[in-house]
């Protein structure tokens, strides 16, 4: 899905910004969201993923946050790490306390690709 379709092609996390600006040694207005976007986004589709899966999704790529795209790519929303921990403590079976625990725990770790944003 392209820009021009109105598909989602990048996310860019305040993480994502602050580390750009971190190791380009730039201010925000020099720095261009190519530098600091994720090269492909990461989404589930919406209605065909499930919680695990979704998880799963943010354990391997160590994401808090994941776009929800209908069947033309176009964005329907957002689930994060809390809207999964808040599911759970209002009672919902559909997430796991451990698969729950393990996202946030991969999520919590260093990333691999710290270091690597390369300068505009």
């Amino acid at each position: 899905m392209d820009e021009e379709q109105g598909g989602v092609i990048a996310m860019v996390t305040d993480r994502d910004i602050a580390m750009a600006t971190y190791l380009n040694s730039k201010p925000l207005w020099d720095i261009p969201v190519s530098t600091a976007q994720v090269p492909t986004a990461i989404v589930c589709r919406q209605p065909g993923d499930d919680l695990e899966s979704v998880e799963s999704s943010m354990q391997a790529h160590q994401l808090h946050r994941i776009p929800v795209t209908g069947d033309g790519g176009e964005l329907l929303g957002i689930v994060s790490l809390n809207d999964l921990a808040r599911a759970y403590a209002s009672g919902n079976k559909a997430v796991e306390p451990k698969g729950l625990c393990d996202a946030l725990a991969a999520v919590c770790q260093p990333s691999e690709s710290a270091g690597t944003v390369a300068a505009a």
